[in-house]
Formats: structure tokens, sequence, C-alpha cells
């Protein structure tokens, strides 16, 4: 089953974070019939990266566009530079990256269910970013 807020639209494709990173949907959970999500990920220096946690229920697979991104696999780091790829299944992972450069990857989030809850941490964190 969909969820409602599946994106549908062009415009509810791009996600601007308060730090200037940009989520721009590639492929909707409504694309793929509720297989997955897919996000071209641009981060800028230094940009908001998550802290430690865990997906008990979905895999994410990174494929690194530009610069790098640090990855926490298990309990090793791993560096991803432009054309690598990995997979973080049911683990604890903290995707980071450059301090000093611009970062561009792309994430597949299977399955479904994290599109809306992105798109709402997206919007509160514009909402707080912007005293709304």
């Amino acid at each position: 089953m969909l969820d409602d807020h599946a994106v549908t639209h062009d415009a509810d494709r791009t996600l601007e974070w308060p730090d200037g990173s940009r989520f721009r949907i590639t492929r909707s959970t409504a694309d793929t019939g509720g297989e997955l999500l897919e996000m071209e990920l641009e981060l800028p220096p230094r940009g908001w990266a998550p802290q430690p946690h865990i997906h008990p229920d979905l895999t994410e697979e990174y494929e690194v566009l530009e610069g790098s991104l640090d990855v926490l696999i298990g309990s090793e780091w791993r560096t991803l530079t432009k054309g690598a790829t990995a997979a973080v299944a049911l683990r604890p992972f903290p995707p980071s990256e450059s301090e000093t450069a611009r970062c561009a990857y792309v994430i597949r989030i299977i399955p479904l269910d994290f599109e809306p809850y992105i798109k709402r941490l997206c919007s509160a964190g514009t909402s707080a970013s912007s005293g709304i």
C-alpha cells in the first residue's frame, strides 16, 4: 500500500534543508510501486550529517557521484569516493560528508515508508530554522 504522502509531482521532488543540503527524489515510492525510494543528495562542506542511529527494517545503498562519503558499516568506517558503492542493512550507520568538500551521492532506501518521514523531517527543520 502506498502512502498518501508519496511524491507524485515534480515540485515535490526537491527537499531543501536549512544547511544548504538538497535531496532530489529521483525515484519515489509511487514511481517504483512501493519497492524503494531513491534520492540524489548534495551536501555542502561541513553540512549536517545524521548521528549514529538504527533502521531496523530497511537497507540503504549508496553510490557516490562527487566528493567523498564516510560510511560506518558494521564497526568499520569506509570512505567512499566517486563511483564507489556500498550497502548498509539493519545496522547503525552515520553517513557523513567530507569536512572540506561538497559531496553528492545517490541513496536507495528499501523498502518504502521512509519518504513521508524524510519529507516531514525536512519541513520541520526548515520551519524551525526560519522561526515559523
